[in-house]
């Protein structure tokens, strides 16, 4: 049973791959058109909750929150990617 959900995690691995990709080109596309003055660099991956609460619209403070909810998701993805990607190096062995 753990041979077989690990056989298919890993022949996932490609389209997790992909996704990964998908996901940032969406998130950097979002950034560029959402991009208010007051954003820094480093607002691409993680705005603070304070910073959050600072913006004056509703609209500006959803951003953000799908900005943080993006990275989130990208960095938990990656995770599993490079999980994926030890369990088939070491099943290789």
């Amino acid at each position: 049973m753990l041979d077989t959900i690990l056989f298919l995690f890993i022949q996932m691995l490609p389209f997790l791959g992909v996704l990964i990709f998908l996901l940032i080109c969406f998130k950097t596309y979002l950034y560029i058109n959402n991009k208010s003055s007051s954003w820094k660099v480093h607002n691409y991956f993680y705005f603070e909750h304070s910073n959050i609460e600072k913006s004056h619209s509703e609209s500006g403070q959803k951003n953000k929150r799908v900005q943080n909810s993006l990275s989130l998701t990208i960095v938990i993805l990656m995770l599993f990617e490079i999980a994926g990607l030890l369990f088939k190096h070491v099943l290789i062995k």
